[in-house]
């Protein structure tokens, strides 16, 4: 993590919200067999039909070690819609991810499990990313799992740079510096080639989730806590009005974006990877964009996030591993067994073991390539082992099947402030900002100070205010 990383990154304390009481505890049995069975969550769907097939080689490893141990699989994502249902029904997946943002308000309301003891017993504790796992932390006791964590970045759609004239002598995109550079940038792409040149989701909370990276790069504070400790909104301010009025620019100044104004984050992948988009915001290569829609590798380039006013912030985000409440001790030991077999989730700490995790690294990025994934860098790990994150960059960089010239801007983050997302009721500030983006990209004419002095308005009264009851 580089030195600009904000400090009080992910140690601010979170408050619980609308989720509230907890299911009955039920007794829960093996199958007729006698096996002890849990359910996972997201498990890949029948249209990703590579992470399908992964998934199950990861069964029959499994079935090789624990034969007592039967794997369901349950394609439910967390989504706050359906979570509070299935929650309450006692109908969660025995494991689960669910977004950073919401680690803390599942475990306040009681809906995942104390794994206190196991991760004890497993002697994880010391290794776990100490700033990760505060969100995972309640009274002492440990309730989840940080699954892995992510930086936003900016991809670029190099055959549309090269329709629109936009490459360099290298053949590299000229990668825009500022967000104003991103407008102009997009604008020449639109022109150029008439499809989007930036592709700005709008619904499902996604809008409000990319807004955050340019709100905070024009000087935005969202929320602070007052001298009774209560969270207020603060972002009805001249620096998120400017950020506003920026998104509506891209419509209306630059024309750089897309006919659609409602697009959300499985459309934003698709037009980028069928070049109908030149340019988004994401942590990496989804796998969606050469699974699903077969973009090709060579398509594909990265850079840092634009700079604002103030520089340039890139949101840190993330998932968490969760257990049902339903599960029994054994169940939960069962779950652990599955996420170091699966997804070789426990600390690499004598050389042994150290050894073996690059290989299955190595292993799995030379999978990823000749499955047609794009590969160039490690996934950063969520265990404070940092020698070993740089050998994984290393091999990741030996195996890339992209040209590094293509990426190779975006290594360094010295210059990048990273900010965790908003500490309360992060995903329904999303949605109110969602609605602030839809109306300035759809109607000319809005206002977008009246828009946000609207939305502080909203967010205050019907979500913090709410969430902060005694």
């Amino acid at each position: 993590m580089n030195k600009k990383v904000v400090t009080s990154m992910l140690a601010v304390s979170l408050l619980a919200s609308g989720l509230v009481g907890c299911a009955p505890k039920q007794e829960t049995a093996g199958n007729k067999e006698g096996k002890i069975t849990i359910s996972i969550g997201e498990w890949p769907s029948e249209n990703r039909p590579i992470e399908q097939e992964k998934w199950q080689g990861w069964v029959e490893l499994m079935n090789e070690k624990y034969p007592d141990i039967e794997i369901q699989p349950d394609e439910w994502m967390y989504d706050m819609q359906t979570f509070l249902p299935k929650a309450t029904s006692g109908q969660l997946p025995t494991l689960y991810p669910c977004h950073l943002t919401e680690t803390k308000k599942i475990i306040n309301a009681g809906y995942s499990a104390d794994i206190t003891e196991t991760i004890e017993a497993l002697g994880y504790a010391p290794y776990l990313n100490k700033q990760l796992m505060e969100l995972c932390e309640k009274d002492g006791k440990y309730y989840g799992l940080p699954q892995g964590f992510y930086t936003q970045g900016l991809a670029c759609n190099v055959e549309l740079f090269r329709q629109a004239g936009l490459l360099d002598e290298n053949g590299v995109p000229m990668f825009p510096q500022t967000w104003e550079e991103l407008g102009e940038t997009a604008g020449i792409i639109k022109e150029k080639t008439g499809q989007a040149g930036f592709v700005l989701p709008t619904i499902n909370n996604c809008g409000g989730w990319h807004f955050l990276n340019i709100a905070w790069a024009y000087g935005t504070e969202f929320m602070k806590q007052d001298e009774n400790g209560k969270w207020v909104a603060t972002f009805n301010s001249p620096e998120c009005i400017a950020a506003l009025q920026f998104v509506k620019d891209l419509k209306w100044k630059y024309n750089a974006l897309s006919d659609n104004a409602l697009i959300d984050q499985q459309e934003m992948q698709k037009m980028f990877a069928v070049d109908q988009g030149g340019m988004y915001l994401t942590s990496g290569p989804d796998v969606f964009l050469t699974e699903t829609y077969g973009m090709p590798v060579d398509r594909w380039s990265y850079t840092l996030i634009p700079a604002g006013p103030k520089g340039r912030f890139a949101q840190l985000g993330g998932k968490t591993w969760m257990f049902s409440t339903e599960a029994t001790p054994e169940e939960l030991d069962a779950c652990f067994k599955w996420l170091d077999t699966a997804h070789g989730y426990r600390p690499a700490l004598t050389e042994e073991e150290q050894a073996e995790y690059l290989e299955k690294q190595r292993a799995d990025m030379k999978t990823r390539v000749e499955q047609g994934y794009i590969v160039y860098k490690g996934t950063t790990g969520v265990w404070d082992i940092p020698e070993l994150d740089a050998q994984v960059a290393e091999i990741a960089k030996e195996l890339a099947n992209v040209d590094l010239k293509m990426v190779e801007s975006s290594f360094d983050m010295s210059q990048v402030t990273i900010k965790p997302e908003e500490p309360m009721n992060c995903q329904d500030l999303y949605g109110v900002l969602d609605a602030c983006i839809q109306a300035v990209l759809t109607d000319e004419s809005a206002d977008p100070a009246a828009l946000i002095a609207e939305a502080q308005d909203n967010f205050q009264k019907n979500y913090l205010d709410k969430a902060q009851q005694q």
